[in-house]
C-alpha cells in the first residue's frame, strides 16, 4: 500500500511539469523575397597566406591552436567580390606530427 501511495504520488507531482512542457503550435516562418544571390558554395577554395610562421621546433605547437591568414585574391561569386584582399581569416591546428613520428 505504501509503494502505491508513493507511486500515485510521485505520478501526481510529475504530471504537471509535464503538462507545462507542452507548448502552442508556432506559426512556420516562411521567407519572403527572393533568395540571396551571392551565396559562397562549400568547397570553394580561398587563396591564403600565413601571417605567422609555424613550425614544429621546439615542439610548441598544440592541437587547438589558433593562427593568423590573411586573403591573398579576391574571392568573387556572379561578378561581385565578396571576399576582399587582406580579409582576415584565423586557422586552427588539428593534427601534430614531430619528427621522427
Amino acid at each position: 500500500m505504501k509503494i502505491l501511495m508513493l507511486a500515485l504520488l510521485c505520478a501526481t507531482s510529475i504530471a504537471p511539469s509535464v503538462s507545462a512542457q507542452v507548448a502552442a503550435p508556432t506559426t512556420p516562418v516562411l521567407a519572403v523575397g527572393p533568395a540571396p544571390a551571392n551565396v559562397l558554395r562549400t568547397g570553394t577554395e580561398i587563396q591564403l597566406k600565413l601571417q605567422e610562421q609555424l613550425t614544429t621546433e621546439g615542439k610548441k605547437l598544440r592541437v587547438g591552436q589558433h593562427f593568423q591568414l590573411t586573403v591573398v585574391e579576391p574571392v568573387m561569386v556572379n561578378g561581385q567580390v565578396v571576399i576582399p584582399v587582406a580579409s582576415p581569416a584565423v586557422g586552427e591546428i588539428t593534427e601534430v606530427r614531430n619528427k621522427g613520428m
